[in-house]
């Protein structure tokens, strides 16, 4: 074999790891999971810092790290992770794939009610009860969406937010930031646990 054949070889080997060393680091791979259709999953950041939902098993007992419900088109997803942490989505009258202008919440945890007009997001004060709001959006004039990426009657529902500002609502000056944010929810599915 000859040195130039060989040097073109070398070449264009090295031409194929350099565009394929280009098209990963292209590649956004933050370690936060991409969630797929009815894996019942949530990720986010507070502040910059993770947050994952999670089963908590205490006494034989299991508080479950997703939870939603459906009314009329409305939802209400809850996602708690094991320090007892709980995020509140509150979807109102979801009807198909859009961006849903985060509005103003009304400053509790109970949902359904009259005056519940509004998409709304909520953090708990980390008690584990729904005892009060730590944090909660405050307002449309921020422009924030969620987006919902898919919805399939009452049991598929799936979104994707870039950031949401919300509010200590007894000290409007601290606040918390909730970025990179995926959402898949199937109910069908949802905390169904295989039996021995």
């Amino acid at each position: 074999m000859n040195t130039s054949l060989l040097m073109m070889k070398i070449i264009k080997l090295l031409t194929i790891i350099f565009v394929a060393l280009i098209i990963k680091s292209c590649t956004p791979d933050d370690g936060t999971p991409r969630p797929t259709r009815g894996e019942n999953s949530f990720s986010a950041k507070i502040n910059g810092k993770q947050f994952r939902a999670e089963d908590v098993e205490k006494f034989a007992n299991t508080t479950y790290g997703i939870s939603a419900y459906e009314n009329n088109k409305t939802y209400k997803l809850t996602f708690r992770n094991s320090s007892m942490q709980d995020i509140y989505f509150y979807l109102y009258e979801v009807d198909e794939k859009k961006d849903y202008l985060i509005g103003q919440s009304d400053g509790d945890l109970v949902y359904y009610q009259e005056g519940d007009d509004e998409t709304s997001v909520s953090i708990s004060d980390g008690t584990g009860y729904n005892t009060g709001v730590a944090f909660s959006s405050n307002s449309s004039e921020l422009n924030e969406f969620i987006t919902i990426t898919e919805v399939l009657g009452d049991s598929i529902i799936s979104g994707q937010f870039e950031k949401i500002t919300l509010s200590d609502p007894n000290n409007p000056n601290n606040k918390a930031v909730l970025t990179d944010g995926h959402f898949n929810i199937n109910r069908n599915t949802l905390n169904k646990r295989d039996s021995l």
